[in-house]
């Protein structure tokens, strides 16, 4: 899935599993501008992951399937072990006066 090889998505994934947010929200979470959010997010809904629901003059989105926060912790878990024992590896080796 590339829609998952972003970092940007997956914090918006992150942030939305805790519960709905608007758009405004999520800017000032994140730090970016409103329109790289909604590029985003855009991204997203047109994957089907997250859903947008209309509230007055905002739209706030939500996980449209909030078995994606398995499947992302699943990938982070995979990560940190197939990273883990190169990283430890790396650590050893650059440690001066360490053989």
């Amino acid at each position: 899935m590339r829609v998952l090889d972003s970092e940007m998505r997956l914090r918006i994934l992150l942030l939305l599993h805790d519960s709905q947010r608007a758009v405004h929200e999520l800017v000032g979470i994140l730090g970016k501008s409103q329109p790289l959010v909604s590029q985003h997010l855009r991204v997203l809904r047109d994957e089907g992951l997250v859903a947008a629901k209309r509230c007055g003059r905002e739209v706030a989105y939500e996980l449209a399937n909030p078995t994606v926060i398995r499947i992302i912790h699943a990938l982070v878990d995979h990560a940190c072990e197939f990273y883990a024992p190169a990283a430890d590896t790396t650590r050893r080796t650059s440690v001066p006066g360490q053989d």
